[in-house]
């Protein structure tokens, strides 16, 4: 069986196992936040380790508790922000909502960027309907013999004929089957 894509991520991030359920790996970027950063903060600065690796690789939010509800949760908040600036983690959001930020500045995009992808992938779904429309153009009785057939696997396998009046081609299902296969559409048979 094929693996996860968090399994291929997790290979290929790995860097070394000491001891047996223990693994080092590599860091692509280290996401935070001011519920439990500034634990590891606080306790990283009494330990004398308050260099981060990469400035660059490090993402902070502030969006939990906002405003905070109490003097302790402002201070979570106020020693992430102190850190992040400390640090120059230039990618530190202070947010404040973040559904009203996704609804507002993210989430009025989400439509046009759809339709821009359906727009630049149209091409290989129009080709494969005009394929099969060409294949079943004037077939709408056997198409209906075929559907309600108990063995269709007996017809699809017989050469049946275009019901358009003029057409002598057998339909050819089992290249219709490929062209929904090819378009990742599940057609029982």
């Amino acid at each position: 069986m094929g693996k996860t894509i968090a399994q291929k991520i997790f290979e290929k991030h790995l860097v070394d196992t000491p001891f047996p359920n223990a693994y080092v790996l590599k860091l692509d970027r280290v996401f935070c936040h001011e519920i439990t950063t500034p634990i590891a903060i606080n306790d990283l600065v009494e330990r004398g380790k308050d260099k981060v690796f990469d400035s660059t690789k490090i993402k902070a939010v502030i969006d939990h508790v906002t405003p905070a509800k109490d003097s302790k949760t402002a201070e979570q908040g106020k020693i992430l922000r102190d850190w992040a600036q400390r640090q120059g983690i230039k990618d530190f959001f202070d947010i404040g909502s973040p559904s009203k930020l996704m609804r507002d500045e993210i989430g009025r995009w989400i439509p046009a960027g759809i339709a821009v992808g359906i727009e630049k992938n149209l091409d290989p779904v129009t080709d494969a309907m005009d394929e099969i429309t060409k294949l079943t153009t004037g077939t709408l009785n056997s198409d209906i013999e075929y559907g309600l057939s108990d063995n269709q696997k007996a017809l699809n396998s017989a050469a049946v004929l275009y019901d358009s009046g003029n057409s002598t081609e057998p339909i050819d299902y089992d290249r219709i089957e490929d062209i929904f296969k090819s378009m990742s559409i599940k057609i029982d048979t």
